[in-house]
This record gives structure tokens, sequence and C-alpha cells, in this order.
């Protein structure tokens, strides 16, 4: 009696652990995203040294002809559609549209200091590590820092049957002295990219900074 107690509790634990096992392989491969690294070369804006209180990135990017729309979100730390002030104490915020062969968005927050952009950067990490993106890589000095997320392959919802399709979308997020850099890309192919070319635009205009 006792040996079959024993081997009938060993069996319903072996069951569980078997449902277990297919319950998260199913959510694998019908539901959760698909994810890849994202190799990208921060570099041309991380290694910048520049003096955040002389910094007007309204001025410098509001007649930029390289992007397909400027949107000044915020100035002198006033929302320019609320008419109120600026939630984390951000004092210019711009939004830069650009559509080539990907579609991106780069969102630029200049703050009073240091650390109010260094406090939103790490909120940004912090919201991109409990969502679907995840962070492939993650560095900094003793100036600037970044991290970057996974590549995510979208899936359709629940009743597009959650398909993956050929959506992938990815961010990269900078912080340099007052200003915090996001970059969001949206491709419809794994292997296509101009977060680098994006990346390397916006240093040539912040490099312009005396």
């Amino acid at each position: 009696m006792k040996y079959n107690k024993s081997f009938t509790i060993v069996t319903i634990l072996i069951g569980i652990l078997i449902i277990i096992f297919l319950g998260k392989l199913i959510y694998s491969t019908w539901f959760e995203n698909e994810r890849t690294i994202q190799e990208v070369e921060v570099e041309p804006i991380a290694n910048l040294n520049i003096q955040g209180d002389k910094i007007n990135i309204i001025d410098l990017f509001k007649s930029d002809t390289d992007f397909s729309l400027v949107n000044v979100i915020a100035s002198n730390g006033i929302n320019k559609n609320t008419e109120k002030k600026q939630a984390d104490k951000i004092k210019d915020y711009l939004s830069l549209k650009y559509k080539g062969k990907t579609n991106m968005e780069v969102r630029i927050s200049s703050f009073y200091t240091s650390q109010d952009a260094n406090k939103f950067y790490l909120e940004e990490n912090q919201e991109m590590k409990k969502n679907d993106y995840g962070i492939c890589e993650e560095k900094e000095n003793a100036r600037n820092k970044f991290f970057a997320t996974y590549i995510v392959r979208l899936r359709t919802d629940p009743a597009g049957l959650s398909m993956l399709t050929n959506t992938y979308i990815s961010y990269v997020v900078i912080q340099v002295n007052n200003l915090v850099i996001k970059i969001f890309e949206e491709s419809t192919d794994r292997n296509i990219s101009e977060k680098n070319r994006i990346i390397k635009l916006i240093a040539d205009r912040l490099s312009k900074i005396k």
C-alpha cells in the first residue's frame, strides 16, 4: 500500500510538471512575441562631452530637414498642448519623425539637471525590463549611459490567432548629461535598421553645441 501510494504521488507530480512544461511551450509558441538581439552603435552620441546647460534642443532641431516632422511637445517647462507644466522636470521636449526604409521616432528630452535626466532614464530602463521588450545590452561611462531592447517581432491579437506578423519594433535609450534620447524603430524586415544612421545624424547636431 505504501509503495502504491508513493507511486501515485510521484505520478501526479510528474503529470503536473508535464502540464506546466506543455503550457509554457504552447504560450511561447502561440502567444509570446519573438525576440532577437539588437546590434546598434551608440558611440557617436554616448562619447559626446557636452554641457547640458548650454543645450537648446528646439533651436538645434526645429528646422532640421532630415526629419519628416519636428514636433515641439514642451518648451521652457510648459507643455504646448495643455499649456501646463511639463511632467518629470522636463525643460524642452521634442519628437522627431523619420521615414526611410523603416519608420522611426526620436524623442529628445532636455532636463534642468543631469540628476533629473538620470531618474527619467532609470524609469525607462525599468519599464522596458518589465514588459515584453526586455534589455539585451546596457552600458555606461563617467558621463553617459545607454540601453538597447531586443528586437521584438509582434503577433496579431487572439482574434487573429496570435500569428507572428512581419512587424519588428525596438528601442534605444541614451542619456547624455541633461539629455535623454529615446529612439523607436518599426520595420517590416528583421535585417533592415536605420538606427545607426539616425544616431550619427543626432550626434552631428549635438556636436555643434559649443
